[in-house]
């Protein structure tokens, strides 16, 4: 199973679960539609059985690179950079039990 990464914004950063930590990171907008820089992420430091572990750190290099943050059919999409070098967007669902 895959485990549930999540990202929200709010307050100027992204906060939620890589895998089995939890983050915050710092987001400034750039110039152009929906650009941003990341800046340091803090992280928890649990231990993460693999394979969680490998795609926990996939996760947190995918959200430091990201480029830009997008709406896609009511979906939130995080523009990065994929493994192949070209642009790749990461899309999360919305919670509906999220407050």
């Amino acid at each position: 199973a895959t485990p549930p990464a999540s990202l929200r914004y709010a307050a100027g950063s992204f906060q939620g679960r890589s895998g089995c930590n939890r983050y915050t990171a710092p987001v400034e907008q750039r110039p152009g539609h929906g650009a941003i820089a990341v800046g340091a992420i803090a992280v928890t430091r649990m231990m993460c059985p693999e394979p969680i572990h490998g795609i926990e750190l996939r996760f947190l290099a995918a959200l430091a690179d990201a480029k830009a943050i997008e709406l896609r059919n009511g979906r939130l999409g995080l523009v990065t950079t994929g493994d192949d070098g070209r642009p790749a967007t990461l899309l999360f669902t919305p919670d509906a039990t999220a407050p």
